[in-house]
């Protein structure tokens, strides 16, 4: 297996004398750390690199441009990932029985109408399939009937060509007017208005996954935050989509999940990385 050498290669990158200098011996770095390891490996070491070579050099360096996977590679690893989220997704609905969507509203229901901010925040990620930062930070949310609102505030849109950047219509599980309410009362306990995302994350992302087991684990198996949402998927796919012959019609499985979590139809792999709990809804 090959093993990163990024102080020794940025020392060599400081010593070239010309930028072609420093262009052959990022060839040379490449061609070593393609000789082992899968492509998820070799990306993961190119944004190593890559990273280094933004601190010592800039943002703009043109030695960047030399790690990164060619088009055929990241169609081949975007490929490879596809199979093994189908695969991780039939093996967990495999191993796991029934879930109460009736049961997962409710808590949700109760946990928004409590005084704790991160209660609050749990019971609006299933509700909404919102991320936790998004719940806490940067969403809101606009009436458009009792059951539908229009999202903006959405998080993860930088350099992604499958994400919505605009407001958009979202289902939610409970009445829109609580929803919204709920979402009010969160911001008038904590306030992170002035918090970046990633401080906002680390803030609160362990309080979270420990009140995530403490809510819904008798109901759904070691639960993680991120899991919400996949049930906000899940549910939805369950109680509208399957229901529904117009958006049967209209939408694939993954389209359709796509487009309530806010990604566009193309982007099928993260809408399969949402699906684990996909057929699992008892009711």
């Amino acid at each position: 297996m090959a093993i990163t050498r990024i102080p020794e290669f940025i020392d060599s990158l400081k010593s070239a004398k010309t930028i072609d200098d420093g262009l052959s011996i990022c060839e040379t770095e490449v061609d070593y750390l393609s000789a082992s390891g899968t492509l998820s490996t070799k990306k993961s070491w190119f944004t190593d690199y890559r990273n280094a070579i933004k601190e010592t050099f800039g943002d703009k360096s043109q030695f960047l441009k030399k790690f990164a996977l060619t088009k055929e590679e990241s169609k081949q690893l975007k490929k490879a990932e596809s199979t093994q989220v189908y695969s991780r997704h039939t093996e967990k609905r495999a191993s796991k029985g029934p879930i109460s969507g009736d049961d997962l509203i409710l808590k949700s229901e109760e946990l928004i109408q409590s005084n704790s901010y991160l209660n609050i925040a749990l019971g609006l990620m299933l509700l909404t399939g919102r991320r936790a930062t998004e719940i806490l930070k940067t969403a809101k949310f606009e009436k458009i009937d009792s059951n539908t609102v229009l999202f903006s505030g959405q998080l993860k849109t930088k350099d992604s060509e499958n994400a919505q950047t605009k407001p958009y219509a979202i289902p939610v599980l409970s009445d829109s007017d609580l929803i919204i309410a709920s979402l009010a009362r969160l911001r008038e306990l904590r306030d992170f208005s002035i918090l970046t995302p990633d401080e906002v994350h680390s803030k609160c992302n362990k309080s979270l996954n420990e009140n995530v087991r403490r809510h819904y684990g008798e109901i759904v198996p070691t639960p993680t935050v991120k899991n919400l949402r996949q049930l906000y998927a899940a549910i939805n796919h369950s109680w509208n989509y399957e229901e529904s012959d117009y958006l049967k019609s209209q939408f694939s499985i993954q389209a359709y999940i796509a487009s309530i979590l806010g990604h566009t139809k193309e982007d099928l792999v993260t809408a399969n990385s949402y699906q684990d709990f996909i057929g699992m809804i008892a009711d």
